[in-house]
C-alpha cells in the first residue's frame, strides 16, 4: 500500500498538463519515486503513449491501467487488470468526477486545517524561465520542480488528460488525501508550458518527504510495443468483475 501511495503522488506531481493539437503521439514516461533521502526507488513504472490509448506498467504490481481519454460527449475509461487474478474492471471518468466533486464538498467542511486547504489549494507560483525551477509554495505544502519546456506541442492534450484523470483515479481507487492541490500543479505546469524532469514535495518543512524523476522519450520501442499487445490480449481473455470485486480481491492480496 505504501508503494502505491508513492506512485500517486508521483504521478500526479507529474503532471504534464498542456493545450494541445489533436494528432496523437507515441512517446514514453520512465518515473522513479523516492521517499524522503533515500538513494534507491521506491517505486518504478513505464507508462506508454499510443494511438490516443495510455498503458500504464507499475514494475512492481501486478496490475496495470489502460485509459481512453474523453472524446466528444463519450466519456473516457480506465481497464484495470490484474495479472495474478485474471480479472480487469471499468471505471468511467464521468463517475470520477462525480466523487471527487463530492469529495471536494466533504473536505472544505471538515475542521482540519490540511483537509481546507486541500479542498481550495492557493499557493504562491514562481517560475524561473532561464533555469525551469518552478515553485508553488504554501504554509502547508510545498511543490519544488526542475522543469524544462515540451518538446512536441502535439503532446500536450494527451498528457493533460492521462496524468489529471490518473491522479484523480488513485483518490478514487486508493484514498489517500483529495487530489486538488496536485493538479494546481497540472496547471502551472501548462501556464508554463512545461515538462517536470525532478519534482520534489515538502509537507510543511524543507525536507523532501518525496521525490520524483521523470524521464520522457519521444519514441516507444518494440518491447514497449510487445507489451502493449499483451495488455490487450489480456483486456480480451480476462474476466470483467465489478469495481468493488475487483478491489476486494486487490485488498485480500495485499494482506
Amino acid at each position: 500500500m505504501i508503494m502505491r501511495s508513492l506512485r500517486t503522488v508521483a504521478f500526479s506531481i507529474a503532471a504534464l498538463a498542456f493545450v494541445a493539437s489533436a494528432r496523437a503521439e507515441e512517446f514514453r514516461i520512465e518515473t522513479r519515486v523516492f521517499s524522503g533521502d533515500a538513494t534507491e526507488p521506491a517505486s518504478e513504472s513505464v507508462t506508454l503513449f499510443q494511438e490516443d490509448v495510455v498503458y500504464d506498467f507499475l514494475e512492481d504490481s501486478p496490475q496495470v491501467a489502460i485509459f481512453r481519454r474523453p472524446q466528444g460527449d463519450t466519456p473516457g475509461r480506465f481497464v484495470l487488470l490484474d495479472r495474478d487474478r485474471e480479472i480487469r474492471t471499468e471505471i468511467t471518468t464521468d463517475r470520477i468526477s462525480g466523487v471527487m466533486k463530492k469529495l471536494r464538498e466533504w473536505a472544505s467542511n471538515q475542521d482540519d486545517t490540511y483537509l481546507k486547504f486541500a479542498a481550495d489549494p492557493r499557493f504562491d507560483e514562481s517560475f524561473n524561465e532561464s533555469t525551469g525551477e518552478l515553485v508553488l509554495e504554501s504554509p502547508l505544502q510545498t511543490y519544488r520542480l526542475t522543469t524544462t519546456p515540451i518538446e512536441k506541442s502535439s503532446a500536450q492534450t494527451q498528457l493533460q488528460d492521462f496524468l489529471n484523470w490518473y491522479t484523480q483515479l488513485n483518490a478514487l481507487v486508493h484514498g489517500g488525501p483529495p487530489p486538488f492541490p496536485r493538479l494546481a500543479v497540472n496547471a502551472a505546469l501548462a501556464r508554463h508550458a512545461a515538462v517536470p524532469l525532478e519534482v520534489q514535495l515538502m509537507n510543511a518543512g524543507d525536507k523532501p518527504t518525496l521525490r520524483s524523476e521523470h524521464l520522457i522519450t519521444w519514441r516507444i520501442s518494440k518491447q514497449d510495443r510487445q507489451r502493449i499487445d499483451q495488455a490487450i490480449n489480456d483486456v480480451a481473455k480476462y474476466k470483467e468483475v465489478t469495481n468493488e470485486e475487483f478491489h476486494k480481491a486487490e485488498k485480500t492480496a495485499g494482506k
